[in-house]
């Protein structure tokens, strides 16, 4: 089988022809082959793609990488060959290796893939090896992430890393990141982090206190995953009174109809009732529309 075939076959999802590519002579085919087992989500026999990680061309290598993270009937098994390779000689395989490492989420891994990180430049390599520390979420990885905030090529994928981690070690960090100044879309990433890893009144008052109106728009965002907890109702009823009409039409949007309390109930419907006069059109628009669902509500 040549590669020629093996790349048609590729590309039409022929799979007796790409398994039978496997172990074909030519390398151009057996790396066809392997893409066309992850991309078609073939049952490739395990000791096939096994033997492909160990092929002589590092092409192949890497196409199996990656064929055997996405193709493992037996994870653990895939992860510790995927482990034995992350000394190979091409940086491209071992980038490939740490990025399937990650998906297969084994945490024993963890330890190997912070070496690796370590002693790697390859600022591609090392940006997988972050994102696969994120992933695996082993707690022994925050150092590791929490120092990769101070490489500026790595700032976001460090950053979403540790919100995947869930570590509230990352807080403090984060918020100290914040405060002192980062572009809009590693504010919203720091913001997402904080909030996956469930530290709400961080997050919140981080929006809420925000020179630009783009970042308290995310606290209508934010808040309304977190409504009816108080810390958010407290946040949503705060951004009713921002200066910025898109901020309080978020928040208007957000306020709808949950089980509060009767005197808070009483707070929301005010603030709701109050953006009825709103000089905004957009305000009064979303109060009417979140009013209109209280009374349906109070009326089911």
């Amino acid at each position: 089988m040549n590669s020629h075939d093996t790349a048609d076959a590729l590309r039409t999802g022929d799979a007796p022809t790409l398994l039978d590519s496997l172990s074909a002579d030519d390398p151009g085919a057996r790396a066809f082959a392997a893409c066309g087992v992850q991309v078609h989500a073939l049952d490739a026999p395990s000791e096939a793609l096994s033997s492909l990680a160990e092929d002589e061309n590092w092409i192949v290598r890497a196409c199996a990488a990656r064929a055997i993270g996405a193709r493992a009937s037996d994870p653990e098994r895939a992860s510790d060959t995927l482990a034995s390779l992350l000394n190979d000689p091409e940086a491209a395989v071992r980038r490939l290796v740490i990025q399937s490492l990650g998906e297969l989420a084994i945490t024993r891994h963890a330890s190997a893939i912070v070496d690796a990180f370590a002693r790697e430049d390859d600022p591609l390599l090392r940006a997988a090896s972050v994102r696969a520390l994120g992933a695996l979420g082993d707690p022994a990885s925050l150092p590791t992430l929490l120092s990769a905030l101070g490489d500026p090529g790595l700032l976001g994928e460090a950053v979403q890393a540790l919100g995947a981690l869930g570590d509230p070690g990352a807080i403090g960090r984060l918020v100290a990141l914040y405060t002192d100044g980062v572009n809009g879309f590693i504010e919203w990433w720091i913001v997402a982090a904080l909030r996956d890893i469930g530290a709400r009144e961080e997050t919140l008052a981080l929006c809420a206190s925000h020179p630009s109106a783009s970042t308290r728009r995310m606290l209508g965002r934010v808040a309304g995953e977190w409504w009816p907890d108080e810390p958010a109702v407290r946040a949503l009823l705060r951004a009713m009174e921002d200066p910025e009409p898109t901020v309080r039409a978020g928040a208007a949007f957000r306020l709808g109809p949950r089980k509060l309390d009767a005197a808070t109930r009483a707070e929301v419907l005010a603030a709701i009732t109050r953006g009825l006069e709103d000089e905004d059109a957009d305000v009064r628009h979303w109060c009417e529309e979140t009013m209109a669902k209280w009374e349906e509500h109070a009326n089911a």
